[in-house]
């Protein structure tokens, strides 16, 4: 779907749009594709291009200041390339049964047993695999410093196999070796999908940050704790735009704005039409030239408040109004530095139904209209 050469392209086009600091991931870069298959072969698939297309794309990437993760399953595994397989290195249950998945069809709400299942690595292996992961990648790609994991970190998993038992506390502690295994081993930059507190150390980039809580403890709304202690520290992102695209451009803006998040989409040169009647046709979304008038939307609007060059610092509900927030940025230079900055400004969130009057900004007054925002801060 998106070859080195076209890879590039789709990359000039965003900065030509207007994207700055951009996070890269690769997904399917490998000669399985999205089929995630185990570490013995960590090389780049020839279709994506020749070596000196590759060595022209990760060149350029490199000039432009722009990190390159190809993305990695490391929990969860459709094809093992080992001896003995599922049946060694996967989860058991409580009946030493090992655990086989298959994704979720919400059309059918079934399991779609035609599709390919995936098995859970077990937490006793994740050193070993770590170790054999980051020897092969480094073997083949010697010039990569960085991938991203998109369960690592984020996900826990126990073992149940009898006189073999690894609960979700050794879960931890086995991730957490593996990390460092693949850290010391020369990946040093490694993207984390919405990771627990353990993992945060480790990751360079965090994506998939949820905006809000379950809310399954019956509480009233929730405040993005995770967000506010980590803005400004870590790169991080949440929804990715055009893979929710049932939610409006503004609905999308105001979670950016209560919560600091970078901006994420998935991108392919390709038409997604390729993979209608294939497993992958939830990629429908993805051909990036369909997309220019969002892109450019989204980022002009958070370039004329330059909302990045801030941190958040206090997210509250506006004056007892449910659905109703008050979000405040500081000056990120001199909060890291200092604790503290005059550089503040806010922003006025109404998720609720109606419309809420009588706020007071610098300006003088507004009335705020349902599902809507205002930045309460000169545009430069």
């Amino acid at each position: 779907m998106t070859s080195f050469k076209q890879a590039k392209e789709v990359v000039q086009t965003l900065k030509d749009w207007g994207a700055s600091d951009i996070n890269l991931m690769y997904l399917g870069w490998r000669k399985s594709g999205l089929i995630n298959e185990s570490f013995k072969n960590m090389k780049f698939a020839s279709k994506l291009g020749s070596k000196k297309d590759y060595k022209d794309f990760t060149s350029y990437l490199s000039d432009e200041g722009i990190t390159l993760y190809p993305v990695t399953s490391f929990m969860e595994i459709n094809k093992y390339q080992d001896l003995f397989g599922k049946n060694r290195y996967s989860t058991r249950d409580i009946s030493s049964e090992y655990t086989e998945k298959y994704p979720y069809d919400l059309a059918s709400n079934t399991y779609d047993k035609k599709a390919n299942a995936y098995y859970t690595l077990s937490p006793k292996f994740y050193q070993k695999f770590a170790e054999m992961l980051t020897k092969n990648f480094k073997k083949a790609n010697p010039e990569l410093e960085s991938m991203a994991f998109n369960k690592l970190g984020g996900k826990l998993a126990g073992d149940y196999k009898k006189h073999s038992q690894y609960f979700k506390y050794n879960s931890v502690l086995e991730q957490i070796s593996a990390l460092e295994i693949m850290q010391k081993g020369g990946i040093k930059n490694i993207s984390l999908t919405s990771p627990y507190e353990f993992a945060v150390k480790y990751a360079s980039n965090i994506t998939g940050l949820p905006y809000e809580s379950t809310l399954r403890e019956v509480f009233d709304y929730s405040i993005p704790f995770y967000q506010l202690v980590f803005s400004g520290y870590r790169d991080y992102s949440g929804q990715i735009i055009n893979a929710n695209d049932e939610k409006s451009i503004t609905s999308h803006l105001m979670d950016i704005y209560g919560t600091g998040s970078n901006v994420a989409f998935t991108f392919s040169y390709d038409n997604s039409s390729e993979l209608i009647q294939t497993a992958y046709n939830y990629y429908y979304y993805t051909q990036y030239s369909q997309w220019e008038t969002e892109v450019k939307a989204v980022l002009s609007e958070l370039a004329k408040y330059h909302l990045h060059e801030y941190v958040l610092v206090n997210h509250e509900q506006y004056e007892g109004h449910n659905g109703v927030y008050v979000v405040t940025y500081a000056n990120k230079a001199d909060y890291l530095s200092t604790g503290t900055s005059t550089d503040t400004f806010k922003v006025y969130l109404n998720y609720s139904d109606k419309e809420i009057s009588g706020i007071s900004v610098k300006e003088g007054t507004i009335n705020l209209s349902r599902w809507n925002y205002y930045v309460d801060k000169e545009v430069s």
